[in-house]
């Protein structure tokens, strides 16, 4: 392979992915720190000390550079550079034997940071690279080491000898593998494209996106492509927005599901405490009031993310097929395997959300009306409660002062051992009488009265 090029596209979120308005605190010094620390591995000058090249860093009276977000919405411009140009790469010699360069483009493309990192050999470098000089590239740290929330795409030149025809599917997969190689990722190859009139391949890995390009010299149309770089960029940021949008609606979804089974059993136990005793019966319900509110809550909320995934996922669709067609009209581009991506397999991301939410809405009014009957139920319960609690006080009074007239009727109940009377052959105590009677009449008069209020209430 000659003219050996990497370019990492590197997709950080500087706010939420559902697009809420609330930002992320320095998210964008994340993916620049990320970057700074590859001058470990690539000592390149401008890399080292890049915050003296974005306008987010400022210096203090010490001449240390801090990081302001704010300055990156006063600056007019996509790039994040004083003068909205790339950053040019030095020269840094490799074990190899050929030097490096290449260049940096920092963006912020709305709610995301958009990092481009180019590496490529000098021009003047006229030997044919193999697998084993990927090493010098260090592309696992391209891979690995950048702060990407978002997704990476990473994107392989390498022009062919004329003699060994065209490229194959093998060709693409040695050196997607040799790319991974210390990453412990397994490329998967996707599909072939042309673009700018190079035969390329299609790989994906876990949260790694590779595009080898495989042209023959002077095959690629490099001035073309670099008059719509912009639009392959953003062809790329609706890519891996889609995928990420998705995946956090079936997230969403997974957890609204749970939410959904929980609230149903709630129904179920709802039914069965109204067997309960009543005292039971209130403490359950007591415990339901405190669990049900709080966990449809999640639901909303889970539901809420969903809408939101749903607007997500079809504005960026969108700008994904823009970006496409576009693209598909530069001639030297073809692209099936992506015009799928637009023409079945997005519209159905879109159809599989609008089924899931089709199956959780209804949840929400049935288990707002489960609270409503809960708290109704406890407050008749706890009214009966306290109603029968007056009752059962209002008949011991009824009792006690009944007990207390027979009591009083005795007398001071003095008498001599031969006036006690007899009851069953055993002398009582006209004192122990009274007590007796006393008691009997507390308890029939209790009854009564118990009974009597009872009726009162049922008529």
């Amino acid at each position: 392979m000659k003219n050996i090029t990497l370019t990492l596209y590197a997709f950080h979120l500087k706010q939420s992915l559902g697009g809420f308005p609330e930002t992320l605190p320095n998210q964008g010094e994340q993916l620049w720190t990320s970057l700074i620390q590859l001058g470990n591995v690539y000592p390149f000058p401008e890399l080292q000390n890049l915050k003296s090249h974005l306008v987010s860093y400022t210096p203090d009276h010490n001449g240390n550079y801090i990081y302001h977000p704010e300055a990156e919405k006063q600056h007019s411009g996509g790039c994040l550079t004083p003068h909205n140009h790339a950053i040019t790469l030095g020269q840094i010699q490799t074990t190899a034997g050929f030097k490096l360069t290449g260049d940096i483009e920092p963006y912020l493309l709305n709610d995301t940071y958009c990092l481009t990192l180019t590496l490529n050999p000098i021009d003047d470098w006229p030997f044919e690279l193999g697998l084993a000089d990927l090493k010098p590239f260090h592309a696992h740290c391209l891979i690995q080491d950048i702060t990407a929330s978002l997704g990476r795409v990473l994107v392989f030149y390498g022009e062919q000898d004329e003699q060994l025809g065209e490229p194959t599917r093998l060709d693409a997969e040695q050196w997607a593998i040799a790319l991974c190689e210390q990453t412990g990722l397994q490329p998967e190859f996707r599909g072939e494209f042309v673009w700018f009139n190079s035969r390329g391949f299609w790989f994906e890995a876990s949260g790694l996106t590779l595009w080898m390009l495989l042209p023959q010299p002077h095959q690629f149309e490099g001035e073309q492509f670099s008059e719509n770089s912009l639009f392959f960029r953003d062809l790329l940021w609706s890519f891996v927005k889609v995928k990420a949008v998705y995946a956090e609606a079936k997230a969403s979804h997974q957890q609204a599901t749970l939410y959904y089974e929980k609230l149903e059993k709630q129904v179920a136990q709802f039914y069965t405490t109204l067997n309960q005793d009543a005292q039971n019966k209130l403490n359950t319900l007591a415990k339901m009031i405190q669990m049900v509110p709080q966990d449809l809550l999640y639901y909303h909320c889970c539901l809420r993310d969903l809408r939101t995934h749903h607007t997500t996922l079809k504005s960026n669709i969108h700008n994904f097929q823009v970006s496409l067609d576009y693209l598909l009209t530069v001639n030297g581009n073809e692209f099936k395997n992506w015009s799928e991506l637009a023409q079945r397999t997005y519209p159905h991301y879109l159809q599989q959300l609008e089924f899931y939410l089709e199956y959780l809405e209804p949840g929400r009014e049935l288990f707002s009306d489960l609270i409503n009957t809960i708290r109704a139920t406890t407050e008749i319960e706890q009214a009966k409660h306290e109603q029968e609690l007056q009752h059962q006080i209002q008949a011991v009074g009824t009792g006690i002062a009944a007990g207390a007239i027979v009591a009083s009727s005795s007398g001071l109940i003095v008498a001599q051992d031969e006036d006690y009377p007899m009851f069953g052959g055993v002398a009582w105590h006209p004192l122990g009488v009274a007590l007796l009677a006393s008691v009997v009449c507390a308890i029939g008069s209790w009854g009564l009265m118990l009974r009597y209020l009872r009726r009162k209430d049922e008529g």
